[in-house]
């Protein structure tokens, strides 16, 4: 009987030795990152972060943190960022969101550079640097997908959105600055250097030079990480939807029946001819649509639904869509 307690005690033992070796592979504790999937191993684990840069053609990190790479003692830490770059016409990923460009200079040539990189609004990241410029290591985070482009090969990538174990929304900005410090010492050990926010999508790190001695690493053209399985956007993508005769210009006569239905409890007016406005870019939904996305502002557009055609999928924007089926109108901005 003794000798079963003391199998007993011993393997609680050896479990509890287990338990802090792994919980000490871990290292002090870090406020954003977050522990392996479970049930995932970690040969799954590491083939899996390769794979998601193996297209970049730079080195993968393979934890939510840089602490499986040496760096060296010296090095500065530059964030950069904002909400958004430069509109692209296009989508990269699954949220509707119309994707943006940064493209990023840098230019420092006194120390070896490691970056934190992020925006809310699906990005692709261009980034070129001098040739005495030594980018050490990139951590890039978003709110939704981001993708980088054109690194040195040697530059170490931790691509938080890739990733689905790592805590990826954090986002460069002025009213989460204090974050920033924080981040930067869990990831590099110190406080960032300076921060930098971009300017219609530009951001330059360094003494500015001529545009032309910057180089890339075998950077890829933003239209090359367009989601093919979903429309253009903005302005492009209701133009390709006319062209593929989904939508048609409208007219007044696809006007008249909205009119004569929203004035059919109106008094008649003495002598009133009536008249049938066609707001600007105004379009008829002919067959089965998804919507574009980036329908903002100067890029909304008034629709209309034929009879029989399903409701479109995507998201309006600002944009007004009358719906023949049940003479119902759809959007904040519609007005008749």
């Amino acid at each position: 009987m003794y000798s079963k307690k003391i199998f007993s005690v011993l393997v609680a033992l050896l479990a509890l030795m287990v338990l802090v070796g792994c919980v000490g592979k871990g290292g002090s504790s870090r406020d954003f990152t977050s522990s392996d999937p479970i049930g995932e191993s970690t040969s799954t684990r590491d083939a899996r972060v390769s794979s998601s840069a193996e297209n970049f053609d730079i080195a993968p990190v393979k934890t939510c943190d840089f602490s499986d790479i040496v760096l060296s003692d010296d090095f500065y830490v530059y964030a950069a960022g904002g909400y958004s770059g430069l509109n692209q016409n296009i989508q990269i990923d699954q949220s509707g969101h119309q994707a943006t460009e940064f493209t990023l200079f840098i230019n420092v040539a006194d120390k070896p550079v490691v970056l934190i990189l992020s925006a809310y609004e699906p990005s692709i990241w261009q980034i070129k640097f001098t040739q005495e410029t030594k980018i050490s290591a990139a951590y890039l985070s978003g709110y939704h997908k981001q993708i980088i482009t054109g690194l040195p090969e040697e530059t170490n990538l931790l691509n938080a959105t890739d990733v689905s174990y790592c805590n990826s929304r954090f986002i460069v900005s002025q009213d989460r600055l204090s974050a920033l410090n924080p981040l930067s010492k869990s990831l590099f050990g110190k406080s960032v250097d300076m921060v930098y926010f971009a300017k219609q999508g530009l951001i330059t790190i360094g003494s500015k030079i001529d545009i032309d001695e910057y180089i890339s690493f075998k950077a890829k053209p933003t239209s090359f990480f367009h989601d093919k399985t979903k429309p253009l956007a903005g302005p492009m993508g209701i133009q390709d939807a006319v062209n593929k005769k989904i939508l048609r210009r409208a007219t007044k006569d696809d006007y008249k029946p909205i009119y004569e239905y929203l004035r059919k409890d109106n008094p008649s007016v003495h002598d009133d001819s009536p008249t049938y406005y066609v707001p600007h870019n105004a379009y008829v939904i002919e067959k089965e649509f998804t919507l574009p996305a980036g329908l903002y502002g100067a890029h909304s557009v008034n629709l209309i639904l034929k009879e029989g055609v399903p409701f479109p999928s995507g998201e309006l924007g600002h944009s007004c869509l009358f719906d023949l089926n049940t003479y119902k109108t759809h959007g904040a901005t519609c007005h008749f």
